[in-house]
C-alpha cells in the first residue's frame, strides 16, 4: 500500500504568552507532524515551545502543545499525517 498524507488546519485566537493546545485525535498508529502559522501576515510570531504526546490505558493517544506568541492575534493550527507507511 502507498503511503497517503492527510492535512487538517484550524484557525485559533490566542492571547500573547504561552497556552497548552491538546489534539486528542486518539490513535497513534501514524506519523503526526504540527504546527503554528500567524494567520496574517506580518502580526506576530508563534512557535511551538514544546510538544509532548500520552498514551492512556485505552491507548488514546493525544499530542499536548505548549504554544508560544508575541501578541493577541489569530493562528492557523496544521496538521499533517501519514497513513500506510
Amino acid at each position: 500500500m502507498a503511503p497517503t498524507t492527510n492535512h487538517r488546519w484550524f484557525d485559533v485566537f490566542q492571547a500573547a504568552g504561552t497556552e497548552l493546545w491538546t489534539w486528542g485525535i486518539g490513535e497513534h498508529e501514524h506519523y503526526w507532524g504540527f504546527s503554528v502559522r500567524p494567520f496574517l501576515a506580518n502580526t506576530t510570531i508563534a512557535q511551538i515551545v514544546q510538544h509532548s504526546t500520552g498514551i492512556d490505558g485505552n491507548r488514546v493517544s493525544t499530542d499536548y502543545l505548549n504554544v508560544e506568541v508575541s501578541a493577541n492575534s489569530t493562528f492557523r493550527f496544521s496538521t499533517i499525517w501519514v497513513s500506510g507507511a
